[in-house]
């Protein structure tokens, strides 16, 4: 009985991953993924280009960072910034004792 035999061939599949087509789709799902967090969270998203040696990606980010507020209380923190930084939803077990 014969064995298959498969063969990778590594150009051919970097050709693949580096592709316009390739390129193309992932920015199509980034500029997606961006429309749908800023209308999530009411901040406008940005696509960004990471060149990597064996493919192409995108992600989606906010275009600054969230500015650092010096000297604040806890209840500033807590009605501020708890918020912009996931909130409740970010720390499942923070009402665990």
């Amino acid at each position: 009985m014969a064995k298959a035999q498969i063969r990778f061939f590594d150009d051919g599949i970097q050709g693949i991953l580096k592709s316009p087509g390739a390129s193309s789709i992932c920015h199509s799902l980034a500029v997606k993924k961006a429309a749908e967090l800023s209308a999530k969270n009411g901040v406008e998203y940005e696509v960004v280009a990471d060149p990597l040696p064996s493919r192409v990606r995108y992600r989606a980010q906010r275009p600054m960072p969230i500015p650092r507020e010096r000297n604040l209380t806890h209840e500033q923190w807590m009605a501020d910034l708890w918020p912009r930084v996931g909130g409740a939803p970010w720390r499942p077990n923070s009402g665990r004792h």
